[in-house]
């Protein structure tokens, strides 16, 4: 399914919750980042409040490493898959993803920007 990229989400106002009579700020969450590159552009990261760590596939190709569209959008969802398998909850427990080939790159890799890279599959 494609997200619909006219319309705005609802972004709670930093509202208060109450828990045994004192007033606490919510704990905001991260958001992981397995949109494209295109999709992505369309985000006000200014009016979205949680942290954003997007993850990065890149195919070695001869000498460097680059994003080819085709495998990225398949590791992308190998990434919502491995998730969900791991029950992973934080950005911290996706380093661990290896499925076909993809290895965290941490030399390359930064707190909002985790990258997995693999050999070229052709």
């Amino acid at each position: 399914a494609r997200a619909d990229m006219s319309s705005r989400p609802a972004v709670p106002k930093g509202a208060r919750t109450a828990a045994h009579g004192a007033e606490v700020e919510p704990v905001l969450p991260v958001v992981i980042n397995l949109a494209s590159e295109e999709y992505f552009k369309s985000v006000d990261l200014k009016a979205l409040r949680p942290r954003v760590v997007s993850c990065v596939f890149e195919e070695k190709k001869g000498a460097k490493h680059q994003i080819v569209s085709f495998f990225a959008k398949r590791a992308r969802g190998l990434m919502v898959r491995y998730a969900l398998q791991q029950r992973a909850s934080t950005p911290e427990q996706l380093k661990g993803f290896d499925l076909e080939g993809y290895r965290f790159a941490p030399a390359v890799s930064g707190p909002d920007r985790l990258v997995f890279r693999r050999a070229s599959t052709t």
